[in-house]
């Protein structure tokens, strides 16, 4: 069995503490942010610049000089056709302020583009399950590809549909599709991946709670602009098939016959049902009795045999298969909201044109989208913000990411919870100061409107780290004033 997933939870707590240390170090300079923070990309490539506080004016240069107050102000997106080094100031009357911030970005074809991209979505992933189970198909893609240990996504709560918020799933199945985490970015529904294929593309899933629902307002889902949608649960009048039969497999196998879409996109919502029947009957996941461990032992078997399928009509050596969490799962079966650990996944990629048997540490949900655009010679959307995991890749300059936004802002969410709930912060008098800060913070409820006050997933969790080093220090150096004591009178 593979020893990839060796991971401890002091491991994990060393990674999220890592992420906290920079989290926590907002005093110096401050910096503009770059999104993303470097990539390769085929055609052009929009990047998006901004800065954690107002009144600055943000200026750039694209061939690697400094930049003064002759280089161009950002307005917008900035769009790139040729290789470019990026360097980024921030100006305050006439004078630069805080650092310069320089990012490279290269452009470069793949070596291989697949005939098909396969998008395969497990609902409740957890990392160590390549390595406590033996999953042969999944761990097959893992020697024959590449394996992300630790990949971040929005932390999941589910929200009602809105204007701002019009998707009926958890906020973390949207990144997966639009290359972003600003979940009510105007017109996001038009903007997913699958529209930036002009070639058949299909979804499937053996849940129909993926798919839209038009009798209901505001309520989309992430099977808009398919050309080909099969809703399972609704087909077959069967509720979350568990993989305990092949149908959702057999279904994919039928499409590659009949239309041979170039990207298929596959959501398996069993294990997150399992999961949570574990956790009502206070089973461990590990144990053999576990649901969820059937569920994913099913997957795995199905998997395999699509697998298994592909190889003997001569379709893998074509093919490009991606599997990725949607939001991680305890121990116990919970999926706690405001839990770090639980926005960290894991993703193979695997087939042509992929290194073999590699390993990285980090990659986010985000980035899923422009890779499997770049890898089929296509645009991202302009809403994407995510970056080309070129590094798994044959022959492909690598551009490991150096800040990991979708990591801190799951951690900056929980810490601010958690300060929120403190006993000092209940006893604390009416800050103005505090509850100013705590007015600027973006909460994970209010992911629909995210956007409204920074346009990049980078500035916000900037901003969310800002406002809280400053409410957790007011916490923290606020004393309680000395309480009276009434002394007796001394009698002479």
């Amino acid at each position: 069995m593979p020893k990839y997933f060796r991971i401890s939870i002091l491991t994990v707590l060393c990674i999220i503490v890592s992420s906290c240390a920079t989290l926590f170090r907002t005093g110096g300079d401050l910096y503009p942010v770059v999104t993303p923070d470097g990539s390769v990309f085929d055609k052009e490539m929009r990047i998006y610049l901004g800065f954690p506080e107002k009144g600055v004016e943000i200026r750039y240069s694209t061939d690697g000089s400094d930049p003064d107050l002759n280089s161009p102000v950002y307005k917008d997106a900035v769009t790139l056709k040729e290789s470019s080094l990026i360097k980024v100031t921030a100006f305050k009357d006439g004078q630069a302020t805080g650092k310069t911030v320089q990012v490279k970005f290269t452009k470069q074809a793949p070596v291989a583009t697949p005939d098909r991209t396969i998008l395969f979505v497990i609902n409740s992933m957890n990392r160590q399950m390549f390595e406590k189970l033996p999953l042969e198909a999944y761990n097959s893609l893992i020697s024959k590809g590449v394996l992300y240990k630790n990949v971040a996504n929005v932390l999941p709560i589910s929200l009602p549909p809105s204007k701002e918020y019009y998707w009926n799933q958890l906020t973390s199945v949207p990144p997966l599709a639009t290359g972003t985490a600003l979940i009510g970015t105007p017109d996001l529904d038009r903007r997913m991946i699958q529209q930036c294929f002009t070639e058949t593309t299909a979804f499937c899933s053996n849940s129909s709670s993926f798919f839209s629902d038009k009798d209901k307002p505001f309520r989309k889902s992430i099977d808009e602009g398919y050309s080909i949608t099969h809703d399972l649960e609704s087909t077959l009048g069967v509720e979350d098939m568990e993989f305990k039969d092949n149908s959702l497999i057999a279904d994919v196998i039928k499409l590659i016959e009949t239309d041979n879409p170039s990207f298929i996109s596959v959501y398996a919502r069993g294990p997150a049902r399992a999961a949570s029947r574990d956790s009502k009957a206070g089973r461990n996941i590990w144990n053999r009795d576990s649901e969820w461990q059937k569920s994913i032992m099913n997957s795995d078997r199905r998997l395999g045999e699509l697998i298994s399928w592909l190889e003997k009509k001569g379709y893998m050596k074509d093919t490009v298969i991606i599997v990725a969490g949607n939001y991680g799962v305890n121990d116990d079966g919970s999926c706690p909201t405001y839990d770090s650990g639980i926005g960290l996944t894991s993703m193979i990629v695997s087939g042509k044109g992929v290194k073999k048997n590699k390993v990285f540490g980090y990659a986010e949900s985000i980035d899923i989208m422009p890779t499997i655009c770049w890898l089929n010679g296509k645009s991202s959307s302009e809403s994407c913000q995510g970056k080309v995991l070129a590094e798994a890749f044959e022959g492909q300059t690598v551009h490991i990411r150096s800040d990991r936004w979708l990591m801190r802002l799951n951690a900056v969410l929980c810490a601010h919870k958690e300060l929120m709930e403190s006993p000092k912060v209940k006893d604390l008098p009416k800050d103005l100061k505090f509850t100013e800060y705590n007015a600027k913070f973006q909460t994970l409820n209010k992911i629909g409107t995210w956007q409204n006050d920074s346009p990049t997933l980078a500035e916000l969790v900037y901003k969310n780290e800002i406002a809280y080093k400053r409410m957790a220090d007011i916490a923290k150096n606020y004393s309680p004033p000395a309480k009276k004591t009434n002394k007796p009178n001394k009698r002479h």
